[in-house]
């Protein structure tokens, strides 16, 4: 055998201990586990470890003028798609629906749906109805229930009427009915909390500084979540940022955060961006 490269002593040797040495923690509470992490502790001989429990979740969608995908839709009617848009993101972070109901605006129907949800869930989602309309049951409906209001409205865009409140026994999410604005307040606030219950230490979306690709005016005084995509580096802000177009999300990496005391951002300036 012929060697034409230089030999170091220890190549290609597993040394005993060089991943944790004795003594060491493996990982720190809150830590979640990923494949990697499940194959670690496996090389560790690990066969069981405690976790915490994923909470569970109701979820009600409100409004007359839903149906269901697949159905004739009638004048004044749209399809529904909350409940699909916040069950595809819960899923993307490991997390399942245990309960979703669907009623129309009907005070009755919505206290006793919540009554049933905030019994029987950790979490409650409630889209729809949390506004000050006619038709709006949601904040008397929590408010017979006992629902202890910690805010409600928060100085945003999308996303303004969003409640979050608690009971003895669970918390409570009072989305906003338009899609955008829903699922930037899932992202946003409803899956950190879920992530909190679990021990997570770092629950809210990854956030990056990255320079922004065009100029951008930001018109009134509230902070705003812009859907945008990563484009060589820089951010682009898209086109469609309505609270009821949920077709640039689709389209989106995440949200640049732009905060209330900001209106004018030029190309080339670093933004906050938070990645889904």
């Amino acid at each position: 055998i012929r060697i034409n490269q230089e030999i170091k002593s220890g190549s290609n040797i597993r040394q005993k201990g060089e991943q944790t040495k004795v003594g060491e923690p493996v990982y720190s509470k809150g830590k979640p586990l990923n494949a990697g992490a499940i194959g670690h502790l496996a090389t560790l001989g690990i066969e069981t470890i405690k976790v915490f429990d994923k909470p569970s979740v109701g979820l009600l969608i409100t409004g007359n003028e839903l149906v269901s995908p697949g159905e004739e839709l009638k004048p004044g009617q749209i399809y529904e798609s909350n409940s699909s848009a916040i069950s595809a993101a819960l899923q993307e972070n490991g997390y399942q629906i245990k309960e979703v109901y669907r009623i129309n605006d009907s005070y009755e129907d919505t206290f006793q749906k919540i009554k049933q949800l905030t019994s029987n869930c950790d979490v409650v989602m409630v889209s729809g109805g949390i506004s000050v309309g006619d038709y709006d049951f949601v904040s008397e409906a929590f408010s017979k229930l006992g629902v202890e209001e910690i805010f409600y409205k928060v100085k945003q865009k999308p996303g303004k009427p969003i409640f979050f409140g608690k009971t003895d026994a669970c918390v409570v999410f009072g989305l906003p009915g338009n899609p955008a604005s829903a699922l930037t307040c899932l992202y946003q606030y409803a899956i950190p909390c879920l992530k909190k219950f679990g021990g997570n230490e770092h629950p809210f979306l990854k956030s990056l500084r990255l320079p922004l690709k065009s100029d951008y005016f930001k018109k009134g005084d509230r902070a705003v979540f812009l859907k945008s995509k990563i484009d060589d580096g820089q951010i682009e802000i898209l086109e469609g940022q309505s609270s009821a177009m949920l077709m640039t999300f689709g389209d989106s990496d995440g949200f640049t955060f732009v905060p209330e005391e900001l209106n004018q951002l030029n190309a080339g300036d670093l933004v906050e961006f938070q990645m889904f």
